[in-house]
């Protein structure tokens, strides 16, 4: 599922469910639970991806650039949330975003943050300028190729939109 709005400044604002999202091997249960969003401003039909136990994490995403409005800084940021019994963070996760004109960003952030416990958080990827002949897409993704097996996370999805006082 997929969610489009145009924000107070008149620009459009993008959220890309977990289930939209290319995650890999989270149609096996013994790696992913599709979980109903259940807190008091969820939309009935949001489900989130609770990760079980993997060793090679890869989430992607993207959006069809035509979508965004010409002339903004956009944002993208994964919407995440680590239980209290998360455990195998051992390493950062990479955070790259591929945007138009084969522009590439990426860095690095642990997960194993106390400020992620139990709330939903926001792990920036990048920021980008979008032009008036947008063409093409925005590609975000989120990966650990470690050999630790690791578990806790849970994904909302990520969003587009316009950057914070940009």
């Amino acid at each position: 599922m997929q969610e489009y709005w145009v924000d107070e400044s008149g620009f459009n604002y993008f959220a890309v469910y977990a289930r939209n999202l290319g995650i890999i091997w989270s149609s096996e249960q013994r790696y992913w639970h599709w979980l109903p969003l259940n807190d008091s401003s969820s939309e009935a039909d949001i489900v989130i991806a609770s990760l079980q136990n993997v060793c090679w994490l890869e989430v992607e995403g993207k959006l069809d650039a035509s979508h965004l409005s010409p002339g903004v800084t956009y944002e993208v940021a994964f919407l995440v949330m680590m239980r209290d019994s998360s455990n195998g963070w051992y390493e950062p996760v990479t955070l790259s975003l591929m945007y138009l004109g084969g522009d590439k960003q990426e860095h690095k952030v642990s997960l194993n943050d106390n400020n992620l416990k139990n709330k939903w958080s926001e792990l920036l990827v990048g920021t980008f300028l979008t032009s008036k002949d947008i063409q093409g897409d925005i590609e975000f993704l989120m990966f650990q190729h470690g050999s630790h097996w690791k578990h806790g996370l849970v994904i909302r999805g990520a969003v587009i939109r316009p950057a914070k006082g940009g």
